[in-house]
């Protein structure tokens, strides 16, 4: 199967698409799923067919949700050096803005920090792999984005997504009625009569 990549140059991202982000300064360089830990991301050798490298991408208002369709988790920033991944999407933490920084570039800022010169999603130097909070003004602050090809195994791989996010729903909704694994018991909310 070949992948081709498409540039866009545009302030907005499409919901439901898959998207690569390389580091406009340091052009080998990827966003990447750490394959050692599921709560982890880093720079990596830029291979925009890896799906470590590749975003499915949401929205909620006005804020972007970057999903890994490697591990299904979630891109985070709480702080300065606090870049990761998280199973669930449920807080600020999870939601970005994508500006633009001029030409092709662009950059994604956390919507979770008050302090705007820690927000931005950032590279530091050509051989680091962290990538950490920093200023709009620095070339390793801004990404370029392309957009990934569907593929069938894309396609699997969400239906995998909606599946396991299905069963969590019911999961906590049995939990939130049940005070016992076997759903036999009511939670005392329940058993008390009105």
């Amino acid at each position: 199967l070949m992948l081709s990549t498409t540039s866009w140059a545009q302030t907005v991202l499409e919901a439901g698409k898959i998207y690569h982000f390389q580091n406009a300064h340091f052009t080998g360089r990827a966003i990447t799923a750490n394959e050692g830990t599921n709560t982890a991301v880093q720079a990596a050798a830029t291979n925009s067919k890896d799906l470590k490298q590749q975003w499915y991408v949401s929205k909620d208002g006005e804020s972007y949700i970057f999903r890994n369709m490697y591990n299904g988790y979630y891109l985070s920033q709480t702080g300065q050096n606090a870049w990761g991944l998280t199973e669930t999407c449920t807080a600020n933490s999870n939601k970005f803005e994508y500006i633009k920084a001029g030409g092709t570039n662009n950059t994604i800022r956390s919507t979770s920090v008050s302090d705007n010169d820690n927000g931005y999603m950032h590279l530091g130097s050509e051989g680091q792999t962290n990538i950490q909070g920093w200023g709009s003004g620095s070339g390793g602050t801004q990404w370029t984005v392309t957009k990934v090809p569907f593929t069938d195994e894309h396609d699997a791989i969400l239906g995998q997504f909606a599946e396991n996010s299905s069963t969590d729903a019911v999961g906590a909704a049995l939990r939130a009625i049940f005070s016992d694994e076997a759903c036999t018991m009511l939670n005392s909310k329940y058993t008390t009569a009105h």
